[in-house]
C-alpha cells in the first residue's frame, strides 16, 4: 500500500521510492501517460495551491528525491504541508511513517536523553550543501507543532547540531 511505501520511504529515507511515487501519480494525471517531473511539479503545485492553501511559488520540484540543486521550498509551505497531512483522514499513517528522534532510523542517534526523544517524529533530508529536518513534536503541555528547519550552506554538521538542539527546545515549549 502508499502507506507501507511511505513508512518504508521515510525512516529509511528511499529517495528512489519518492522519484517513483512522484512520477506515478504524474503518470496518472498526464493525458499521455508519461510520468514527466514537470506534471509532478504542475500537481505539487496545484495541491499546495488549492488544497493546502500555500503559495506555488514557494515549491519547485526538479526531482522526487529533493536531491537536485533546482529543487526548492520554503520552511514556510513545509509547516503548511505539515498542518494539512495532520488534519487529514490519513494523518495517523503519515506520522507513523516518520522516524522518531532517538529511536529510529535516520533519526536513531539523533537527540537522545532530550525532550525530544521519543516524541519528536520527522524527515531528515541532506544533500553536500543542505540538511533539513521538518514534522511533528508534543510540547511540554502536549500541543502538536509541525515545524521545518532548513539550511543551505557548508557547515552542515554544527547546523545539524544546532537543528536537534531546536528540536529539543519545541519538545520543552509551552505556551
Amino acid at each position: 500500500t502508499l502507506s507501507e511505501l511511505a513508512g518504508v520511504m521515510n525512516r529509511e529515507s528511499i529517495n528512489h521510492f519518492a522519484e517513483l511515487i512522484i512520477r506515478n501519480v504524474a503518470r496518472h494525471a498526464n493525458p499521455s501517460g508519461v510520468g514527466s517531473m514537470a506534471m509532478g511539479n504542475a500537481l505539487l503545485r496545484d495541491f499546495l495551491m488549492l488544497r493546502v492553501g500555500g503559495s506555488p511559488r514557494d515549491v519547485f520540484a526538479a526531482d522526487g528525491s529533493g536531491l537536485s540543486t533546482l529543487d526548492r521550498t520554503t520552511a514556510r509551505s513545509l509547516v503548511q504541508l505539515l498542518s494539512y497531512a495532520h488534519h487529514a483522514p490519513w494523518s495517523r499513517e503519515f506520522h507513523e511513517s516518520l522516524p522518531v528522534a532517538g529511536r529510529e532510523e535516520t533519526l536513531r542517534l539523533r537527540m537522545r536523553r532530550t525532550p525530544a526523544q521519543g516524541n519528536l517524529h520527522a524527515k531528515t533530508g541532506s544533500t553536500n550543501s543542505v540538511i533539513a529536518l521538518s514534522g511533528y513534536v508534543s510540547a511540554r503541555t502536549g500541543e502538536i507543532l509541525a515545524f521545518a528547519f532548513l539550511y543551505n550552506g557548508k557547515d552542515r554538521w554544527n547546523a545539524r547540531a544546532t537543528i536537534d538542539a531546536m528540536g529539543a527546545t519545541l519538545a520543552g515549549f509551552a505556551r
